[in-house]
């Protein structure tokens, strides 16, 4: 996005600062072309993302199955699969191995994506005013602080 941004903010500088009349056509085109590539390079981003995410978290959830299986077959003793703590355990462990791993996986994801943007967002903003880029951090910071301690609360 910050890409976008700037991009957009040269080709309304280069309109302003020359009269349309003056402006050189093909140097407009290509930084409309370079705009309209880095919007269309963003909107592919999300669904490959969204496929990367689905794919590990079935791969995850495959090994966690297996490895819950492969662990049920190493037990000496059968009659702990009559025990209803067992299956109880069992149960959780089946319910939450589809769950646990994606939860992590998108939040891991998003939190990557928000620091790319974050930081091309202050890199932009600091050559317009330094002090933003400095409040944006600070905001960012407690954004983070905020989230990972309703995170926190949420786990327990």
């Amino acid at each position: 996005p910050s890409i976008g941004i700037k991009i957009s903010s040269n080709i309304i500088d280069y309109i302003s600062h020359n009269e349309l009349i003056d402006v050189n056509k093909i140097t407009l085109f290509v930084m409309i072309i370079l705009w309209s590539s880095s919007i269309l390079i963003s909107s592919l981003i999300n669904p490959i993302v969204l496929f990367l995410q689905g794919n590990i978290a079935d791969k995850a959830t495959h090994e966690i199955s297996r490895s819950v299986m492969i662990k049920s077959m190493n037990f000496e003793r059968i009659g702990i699969f009559e025990k209803p703590e067992f299956q109880d355990m069992i149960q959780v462990i089946q319910s939450q191995a589809y769950h646990r791993p994606i939860n992590l996986l998108v939040t891991c994801v998003g939190l990557a994506r928000d620091a790319v943007m974050i930081f091309s967002y202050i890199l932009l903003l600091s050559h317009l005013v330094p002090w933003i880029s400095i409040a944006s951090l600070i905001g960012a910071y407690i954004n983070f602080r905020v989230f990972s301690s309703t995170q926190e609360k949420v786990w327990k």
